[in-house]
């Protein structure tokens, strides 16, 4: 995945929570990526040196909607 296609998939998932999400509820999700960013930004270095398990290196979003059942993509 290109540096491109990566920035227009966290748009499109920025837009896709948008819609679903109230502002009191996108501020929460906000600070819990914010804060799961700075962690793995911490561990990062020790768990790639370690190796990692089977989806090391994998990236996935999970999407949630009201009334719907979690979307997992994969890229």
């Amino acid at each position: 995945m290109n540096p491109q296609e990566l920035t227009a998939l966290v748009t499109a998932a920025a837009n896709g929570l948008y819609g679903c999400l109230t502002a009191p509820e996108l501020a929460v999700l906000a600070a819990v990526f914010t804060q799961l960013g700075d962690t793995h930004g911490d561990a990062g270095g020790t768990k790639g040196a370690a190796g990692g398990g089977e989806d090391a290196g994998r990236l996935y979003i999970i999407i949630y909607k009201r009334g719907a059942l979690p979307t997992t993509i994969y890229v």
